[in-house]
């Protein structure tokens, strides 16, 4: 069975910009997940984890332009909870590589500080985006100079608190590159490079 949602975009994305889809599935088949919407843009798969849940990112860069009649369409396998964000950001040339992580006793059910990294090529100019799923709740919490994302051009409902999304800038390559914060396990994690700029030898 496939159920999924379609979120009406609220505010408008302009052409050009990066979409990052998060979708959190509890108690979900291995089925596939498909993400599309009605400007035609292509999603494509940024970063995936299936254990003890699914978590699942996708991208878009160089979006064409949405506005409030266009839907974002999400299906998925059937699930006991679901959960999806949509995150925008301006000016990212390229996304990737990704991690994945999770923590090491799952059993334990209290907050607990998370320490993840190391960030695959952490290089000054980029941002670094991150989804973290932690189903027991309460939210999870970042610590500066982590940010919950700007702002959102879908506001799902109902929204689950749950799944967390953040980001931040590479100011220098000497920065300390994990993510930290607190979370309630089982929390699932996956950490996004997008690139600002192009570089030499880029195919993006």
């Amino acid at each position: 069975m496939i159920t999924g949602a379609d979120l009406q975009v609220l505010h408008a994305v302009t052409r050009g910009q990066t979409l990052i889809v998060t979708i959190a599935l509890t108690g979900a088949g291995s089925g596939a997940v498909t993400v599309t919407d009605t400007a035609g843009n292509r999603y494509r798969p940024a970063g995936q984890i299936n254990d003890r849940g699914r978590l699942l990112l996708f991208a878009v860069i160089g979006a064409k332009p949405l506005d409030t009649l266009d839907q974002i369409t999400i299906r998925w396998p059937k699930a006991t909870v679901a959960t999806t964000e949509v995150d925008a950001f301006r000016k990212i040339t390229a996304a990737g590589p990704w991690i994945a992580a999770e923590p090491v006793n799952s059993t334990n059910t209290s907050s607990e500080s998370i320490n993840m990294g190391d960030l695959p090529l952490c290089t000054e100019g980029d941002l670094f985006f991150t989804a973290m799923n932690a189903p027991n709740g309460p939210a999870p919490q970042f610590d500066p100079p982590w940010q919950e994302t700007p702002w959102q051009p879908v506001d799902p409902s109902p929204r689950n608190a749950t799944l967390t999304t953040a980001y931040r800038s590479i100011a220098s390559t000497e920065n300390d590159c994990m993510v930290h914060g607190t979370a309630t396990p089982p929390w699932l994690s996956i950490t996004l490079r997008l690139h600002t700029q192009a570089r030499p030898g880029s195919t993006h």
